[in-house]
């Protein structure tokens, strides 16, 4: 019997594997796939040099441009760079490499609680563990699973992210808040990586064909995947969720790989305590959900709000909005944290704010 089994070998799998087995805990990595994920990779400044190598840095971010439906711009200029863009595949196997030997490839199908431990059934074999640790991603089974253990049978929220690949040739990243890109939030150029995407609640390719029509570019390597937003309960007894199947990432960006590696150093904390204590329960195990929640949930819910009333604006009254913030976005020469996004309403006039807010208050209660 294993001490702990982790479903999903992605960067929170891998991160917090490499810190148990350093603790001597006998552990086992589930992944469904050989096949390393891809997507933009920015990161914060949170975990460089840290945990991400500066040598996996590709470009730095101190430039970005926001455009509004009928071609307001703002271009936002730091003096230090507020992210980083990474190379996603080379990072996913740093982290694997230091994991090699303890991953199985596996599809998870059942998870069930026994008088002592945890059975993980997958299609190859049944594994037993006195803990399962559920890093599986946005369709998490470990999730789902615990949900049903717990009663508890709603699902969770998922949008979904697409992009492609074409020859861009913006001068620095562009951000589209434009409801004819996405319903939901925006669409975006990185010229860096020469990617075009955006996130959306539904109908992604339909959204993405109108944005690769509208200037002009190929639709090449397209990527389409789902992404969970929202803070999740992320602990039951013997079973904690740490990453993307908790809500672990921005909602304004849907960005996941800061929160992942922070959240995993929290479940390894949360681990340790539980083996030293012999105590598995629900319980005791939600402080790794009051940990991560201090830390970082305030922010998630505070992006969520932002994108609820993003959601119920017109094209109109969003490019009114840029009328207003446009003089104060372009005075801003710092950003403090790129996981907290919400703080750039603080260099906002609250004054405008409040008259564009009345104006549109009909829109916003609805």
């Amino acid at each position: 019997m294993y001490d702990v089994i982790i479903v999903g070998g992605g960067i929170a799998g891998s991160v917090l594997a490499e810190k148990l087995i350093k603790n001597d805990f006998n552990i086992l990595v589930i992944e469904r796939t050989k096949r390393l994920k891809k997507d933009s990779g920015i990161v914060a400044n949170r975990n460089i040099g840290k945990v991400i190598p500066r040598g996996f840095i590709e470009h730095r971010i101190n430039e970005m441009t926001l455009v509004s439906p009928f071609g307001l711009s703002a271009k936002i200029r730091t003096k230090n760079p507020f992210a980083y863009i990474i190379d996603r595949q080379k990072l996913n196997k740093y982290f694997l490499s230091k994991i090699a030997g303890l991953i199985v490839y596996d599809h998870i199908k059942d998870v069930v609680w026994e008088d002592g431990f945890v059975s993980v059934i997958g299609d190859n074999k049944t594994y037993y563990g006195k803990m399962i640790i559920g890093c599986d991603g946005a369709n998490s089974i470990v999730r789902k699973k615990m949900n049903k253990h717990d009663g508890f049978y709603a699902d969770s929220d998922i949008v979904f992210g697409a992009l492609a690949f074409d020859k861009i040739k913006t001068d620095s990243i562009h951000v589209y808040f434009n409801k004819l890109f996405s319903t939901d939030f925006f669409a975006w150029k990185i010229p860096q990586n020469n990617e075009y995407g955006l996130m959306v609640g539904k109908r992604p390719m339909d959204f993405l064909n109108h944005f690769k029509k509208k200037f002009g570019y190929g639709l090449n390597d397209v990527l389409v995947y789902p992404m969970i937003i929202g803070c999740k309960k992320s602990y039951s007894d013997r079973c904690l969720l740490v990453g993307e199947s908790a809500g672990q990432n921005k909602p304004i960006t849907g960005g996941g790989i800061d929160l992942a590696i922070v959240s995993a150093y929290y479940a390894f904390t949360t681990v340790l305590a539980a083996f030293k204590n012999n105590n598995f329960s629900s319980k005791f195990l939600e402080s790794y959900h009051n940990m991560w929640y201090k830390d970082f949930g305030s922010e998630i819910n505070r992006q969520m709000f932002l994108r609820k009333v993003y959601m119920k604006l017109n094209n109109e009254q969003i490019d009114d909005l840029f009328k207003i913030v446009k003089d104060d976005l372009e005075k801003t020469d710092y950003i403090e944290d790129y996981i907290e996004l919400s703080n750039l309403t603080r260099k906002l006039s609250y004054s405008r704010l409040f008259l564009w807010s009345l104006r549109n208050f009909g829109t916003i209660i609805k």
